[in-house]
């Protein structure tokens, strides 16, 4: 590339590609398959690069790079004195699995924590 044009959204990086304006963006998982569904572009316009399988996943979007948490999980300074409650969220994160509601609801199987961020 002759150049490297950064963006403020993932929608962008989508019109970007779309009309020419770049080669090729990074997007999140699932910004196409969102886009498509609101009728605001046709996912199979475009190609993944490098298209990965999640191995004994079912994960619904299209995707090149490995999985990883999307969010980190944040506490205000104030927690930092009632450490019980820090312990019972993130026990109650580590029960989730993948036949409870919400996980099937949500496409999701576990809770990890960040190894960094």
């Amino acid at each position: 590339p002759s150049k490297i044009i950064l963006v403020r959204s993932h929608h962008t990086v989508v019109r970007a590609v779309e009309d020419g304006t770049a080669d090729f963006g990074f997007v999140k998982a699932d910004q196409f398959e969102t886009m498509e569904r609101a009728n605001q572009t046709t996912a199979s316009l475009f190609r993944v690069i490098f298209n990965r399988t999640t191995e004994g996943i079912q994960y619904p979007y299209a995707i090149s790079t490995p999985l990883f948490p999307e969010f980190a999980l944040m506490a205000l300074e104030h927690t930092q004195r009632e450490p019980q409650v820090i312990k019972a969220v993130t026990a109650a994160l580590q029960r989730i699995n993948r036949t409870m509601a919400p996980a099937v609801a949500g496409m999701y199987s576990t809770f990890l924590p960040p190894h960094t961020y």
